[in-house]
């Protein structure tokens, strides 16, 4: 015999420890409220409690507890209550916080007495699923539950983790129990352990997720009823237990609680309970504050349900091998659609998976069926065909599941019959891959379908006569466009010749092979246009600019000659007088070559590059500009016709002229090296800065590195650092000081500078 059992009372707000006590505790009036007067204090944030809303009190043995005039009330099992006696496993609703009742722990035997045990071990009774009714034994030392194999305890079932939760007993013999950090949580008596571990104690109801299984101490002895008894009863307890457990859910839980008890559900494919607490939130607390997540969760449910009813419809079609009626079904369900499937995070996301599977074969598996049937098809697409159910047979073979095995079967059939087919197709297939080329020789492609068309009857006999057609039409259209190429190689644009007559787009359609040569042919075509304009194009910029073909250009050897870039580093303008801004004609060698506005904004504009939209105000452009826009030219010709589909433009006169322009071109890196170089001037001098900024204004994209950019616009900055400090130190000198610091700035500056032109501008005065 066991003396009278300790109640043990927790008070939690939001599942989190606020204070306990136990029976022995209570003496007179324990109060519970927001006053800090309270025993059991409840936090100042539950504004659903009163200062003063319930207090505990013993009475004839027992433990009551009373409303205390709270505002809102005492709760229990959904109903409002004034009084009650408490009894291990009550849980009184107290504002947002929660009164749980549990035994504590039995006393011992008194002498002479002896404890009667049920069991040598504790044991753990399964309430849900598979396992309903079923006893584990925790003889061990460390049991660890989880959905790996491995576990003393394994729970196969999608919302519990591989680790999900560990029992373990202590010194004493009291079994506790510890959450992994499992994705769905562990939950004692339906409060989640958050990190916490926990001592059971007898009737405990632990929860893995959502599988549900009771405690049973070994030192307490446990009777069961009968089991004819039990199944006579089964119905009636599921029934009473349910409205039992749903009443009290609703009108113990909030709003948010029950939505996540619905999530829960929804994710063990129990879509109708869902429902239920989605319906039952409509009348908890906070619901206005949760509406739009309740209803969006409601919409969400319906699709779930949906997916997973189309679902099991396609697996029961592709069962019977019905598969039009599967891909339908698998069309309309939008499966591809990850919002439709993420009730859970493993067996939905899985069944999500295999539907677009199971639509990728069916796909496969039904367009090559019916290609079977289609006595006009393509040899490449039949070829294609035949590699693709090859792969999909092999996908389904290295996934052994039941769900594919019917199409399996069918696919293996259907293979059989393809590989037959094409085996008497290749002979017209070798000659039409032949299309693939740039140039075939259409003349050998004709012979040999020629010779397949006398040799074959039936649809290979019509298909190689179909394929004749547009073929004989090409060959007709290559000797045009060799023609062409001639003429272009000669530069005699006026024997260039547009091609007609090509095969109709209908025509070329039957084949991929002849719609693609019939694009490259066209393709051709449009390309003996653009490269006679380009050619035409450049040799007009030639003559605008006076250049004579194949001989260097002026503009060139100026930029050659040393004696010009004496004037140009030596700032030969600063000579003269201060130029207007609106000048029409340069003035000096340095304005003619650079410009003095244009080029000191370019410098400027290190290590970026200068926006060329400055040019159009400008009245004449600087030669940099002008040879700049002559050496692209000569690049883009040469990069023209030297692209993969214009090299056989090289050759005859078209040859020549791209030598020329790669010997232009080469003129151009030797200004370049020349100009950076700068006859190993000082870096940090006028002819060094120049040279360099110059060098990378005309160089092509890549050619300097960001970082040399980078370099010439830092010594740009070093460069004028002493100019602007002979400018402030002028403001404040004497007449002849001035003259001294003006001729320095003169000396040492670019034009273009605003100190070089204030001081260019008193030069006027």
């Amino acid at each position: 015999m066991f003396a009278t059992t300790k109640l043990h009372m927790r008070l939690e707000h939001q599942h989190k420890l606020i204070g306990e006590l136990s029976s022995d505790d209570i003496t007179g009036e324990v109060m519970i409220g927001r006053s800090r007067e309270a025993k059991l204090v409840i936090p100042s944030e539950d504004r659903a409690a009163s200062s003063k809303h319930a207090v505990l009190k013993k009475k004839m043995g027992s433990i009551l507890i009373v409303d205390a005039g709270s505002r809102n009330g005492l709760f229990f099992a959904g109903e409002r209550i004034t009084e009650r006696k408490l009894c291990p496993g009550d849980c009184i609703k107290i504002g947002e916080c929660e009164l749980i009742v549990s035994s504590g722990a039995p006393q011992k035997a008194g002498k002479g007495q002896i404890a009667a045990a049920a069991h040598g071990s504790h044991r753990l009774e399964c309430l849900t699923g598979v396992m309903k009714g079923d006893f584990i034994n925790l003889e061990r030392q460390t049991v660890r539950v989880g959905s790996d194999p491995d576990s003393e305890l394994p729970l196969s079932d999608s919302l519990i983790s591989r680790r999900h939760a560990e029992l373990t007993l202590d010194e004493k013999g009291e079994c506790w129990v510890n959450d992994l950090k499992s994705a769905n949580g562990t939950f004692v008596n339906r409060i989640p352990l958050s990190g916490k571990k926990r001592m059971l104690k007898d009737g405990d109801i632990v929860s893995f997720a959502f599988m549900d299984f009771r405690f049973l101490d070994k030192a307490v002895k446990h009777t069961r009823s009968y089991f004819w008894v039990k199944i006579a009863s089964v119905g009636a307890t599921l029934v009473a237990g349910a409205i039992f457990y749903f009443a009290y859910l609703v009108g113990t839980s909030s709003a948010p609680d029950l939505i996540k008890l619905a999530k829960g559900y929804a994710g063990q494919e129990r879509f109708s309970e869902a429902r239920t607490f989605l319906e039952s939130a409509q009348n908890a607390r906070q619901f206005e504050q949760y509406r739009l997540e309740r209803d969006a969760l409601m919409d969400q449910l319906n699709t779930w349900e949906k997916t997973s009813n189309d679902w099991n419809s396609v697996k029961k079609n592709i069962k019977a091998k019905e598969w039009a009626a599967a891909v339908r079904m698998l069309g309309s369900m939008q499966y591809d659609r990850m919002e439709n499937w993420n009730w859970n995070e493993l067996t939905a996301i899985k069944c999500k998976n295999q539907a677009a599977k199971v639509k990728e074969y069916l796909d496969a598996f039904l367009k090559i069926q019916a290609s079977l049937k289609n006595a006009e098809q393509s040899v490449d697409t039949l070829r294609g065909m035949q590699q693709e159910l090859a792969k999909v047979i092999e996908q389904m073979e290295t996934t052994p599941e039941e769900l594919y095995t019917p199409l399996l079967e069918a696919s293996r059939k259907v293979l059989e019959t393809l590989t037959s087919n094409l085996t008497n197709l290749d002979g017209m297939n070798s000659a039409l891959a032949q299309l693939e080329q740039l140039y075939p020789n259409f003349k050998l492609i004709v012979a040999e379908l020629s010779d397949v068309e006398q040799k074959s009857t039936g649809t290979v006999k019509v298909m190689a006569g179909r394929y004749l057609i547009p073929i004989r039409k090409m060959q007709a259209l290559q000797d045009q466009l060799l023609r062409n190429a001639t003429a272009l190689a000669a530069l005699k644009f006026e024997q260039i010749v547009p091609v007609v007559d090509l095969p109709t787009v209908d025509e070329c359609a039957i084949n991929p092979y002849i719609n693609s040569q019939r694009k490259n042919i066209e393709n051709i075509d449009k390309n003996f246009q653009v490269a006679s304009q380009q050619i035409q194009l450049l040799l007009s910029v030639f003559k605008k600019s006076n250049i004579e073909i194949f001989k260097t250009p002026r503009l060139i050897q100026l930029f050659s000659e040393e004696e010009m870039w004496g004037d140009v580093f030596g700032c030969d303008v600063l000579k003269r007088k201060i130029p207007k801004r609106n000048r029409v004609e340069p003035e000096g060698v340095y304005d003619r070559v650079l410009g003095i506005e244009y080029f000191y904004e370019l410098l400027r504009a290190l290590p970026e590059k200068y926006d060329d939209s400055a040019l159009e105000s400008m009245a004449f452009h600087p030669e940099c500009v002008q040879i700049r826009t002559l050496f692209r030219q000569f690049v883009d010709f040469s990069n023209f016709v030297t692209l993969p589909q214009n090299k056989w433009l090289l050759r005859g006169e078209i040859q020549k002229m791209h030598l020329y322009c790669q010997e232009q071109v080469a003129n151009r890196e030797k200004i370049i090296t020349s100009l950076f170089e700068g006859g190993g001037a000082e870096p940090l001098s006028r002819r060094s800065l120049i040279g360099r900024a110059l060098a990378i204004h005309l160089a092509p994209d890549g050619r300097f590195s960001r970082e040399v950019c980078e370099k010439v616009a830092d010594d740009f900055k070093k460069f004028r650092l002493p100019l602007v400090l002979l400018n402030n130190e002028y403001d404040s000198a004497t007449p002849e000081r001035g003259i001294q610091l003006r001729t320095q700035i003169m000396a040492k500056g670019i034009p273009g500078d605003p100190i070089v032109r204030r001081m260019w501008a008193t030069l006027q005065e």
